[in-house]
């Protein structure tokens, strides 16, 4: 097993310890870690020069939350954050105080936005596996809505409780293939 430290060979009976250097190129390694994110607006801006921390702060971001809100733990603790509150607000806003690059942030919003919008309009299609598919349509077509004889039923081989069964056919007939197969016998019929 190699170990952490060297002997010098010039010095001889000299001791010198690696991990130390090794810990600390490793720490600024990952402070100059390119952004692990895959939102267009923060990896445009990215300065991979720069540490996480100072470029979300000049993005006009929060590196830390805890810090950027604290809560207060006491009433005299909130009276002082009153005050302090009230004196930034005075001075002018954040935005006055230190030029920002405010476009991060704003497209970050209406990103977010977007996404909640379109997860909104999204209506989520239920997904049957093609042996429940079969097994429902079965179902129906030989005891309509009796769920009671479909758990007696041969066909019925995982021994689905009557109420299992109706919400499996709850969800079939919620789906496109309840539909297409609705449309199917109704051309067989005729």
């Amino acid at each position: 097993m190699p170990k952490s430290y060297k002997r010098d060979r010039k010095g001889g009976g000299k001791l010198r310890t690696r991990t130390a250097a090794v810990r600390q190129k490793k720490k600024t390694l990952k402070k100059k870690q390119n952004s692990a994110t895959h939102v267009k607006a923060i990896s445009a801006e990215w300065d991979t020069k720069k540490s996480t921390k100072s470029n979300l702060e000049s993005m006009g971001l929060v590196y830390n939350k805890n810090k950027a809100i604290p809560l207060p733990k006491t009433k005299f603790a909130a009276e002082m954050e009153a005050e302090k509150l009230a004196d930034a607000l005075s001075k002018g806003g954040i935005n006055q105080q230190k030029a920002a690059k405010a476009h991060v942030a704003e497209a970050l919003e209406v990103e977010a936005k977007t996404t909640e919008e379109s997860k909104k309009k999204k209506k989520r299609e239920p997904k049957l596996l093609p042996k429940d598919l079969q097994f429902c349509t079965e179902m129906l077509r030989r005891h309509g809505e009796d769920y009671d004889a479909m758990a007696r039923d041969h066909l019925n081989i995982y021994q689905n409780s009557a109420a299992q069964i109706k919400r499996k056919l709850e969800t079939f007939k919620r789906s496109k293939a309840y539909t297409q197969a609705a449309a199917e016998e109704e051309t067989m019929e005729h």
